[in-house]
């Protein structure tokens, strides 16, 4: 496990107001994380895991664009998604939301200096139908 040099361990965790989003916030809040939880809106105060911080970042890819600096954070595990809408989607917006926000950030994490990039994803990318 990475720790910066004040023996830290700092992770942005995006699409943490999500369905694994939330329970990772929670488990590496509990294990003594410092956590910065992204967030499109900043959550009623009840739906707050203790011990996080929270970000709202409203848009992340523009977010992403824009010069906020990941610098001391050791981690950032990538739990954000454009999901739920199933059909009539637009694959652009899909694009956007997903592949060019995980480019984007993993980039940014990088130059930052960040040890770690997670992504996650659900088995949902696969589709609908058995392989």
């Amino acid at each position: 496990m990475a720790v910066d040099a004040a023996g830290a361990r700092r992770v942005l965790v995006t699409g943490a107001a999500g369905f694994v989003g939330r329970v990772l916030v929670s488990e590496l809040a509990a294990r003594g994380w410092q956590v910065t939880a992204a967030v499109r809106s900043l959550p009623p105060a009840p739906d707050r895991v203790r011990g996080a911080d929270y970000l709202p970042v409203g848009d992340l890819l523009k977010w992403c664009q824009a010069p906020q600096d990941l610098q001391g954070f050791t981690h950032v595990v990538h739990a954000a998604a454009r999901v739920h809408v199933m059909h009539g989607g637009i694959e652009a917006e899909f694009m956007r939301g997903n592949a060019d926000v995980t480019a984007r950030l993993a980039q940014r994490a990088a130059a930052a200096g960040v040890r770690r990039f997670v992504f996650l994803s659900s088995i949902k990318v696969n589709g609908e139908g058995g392989g």
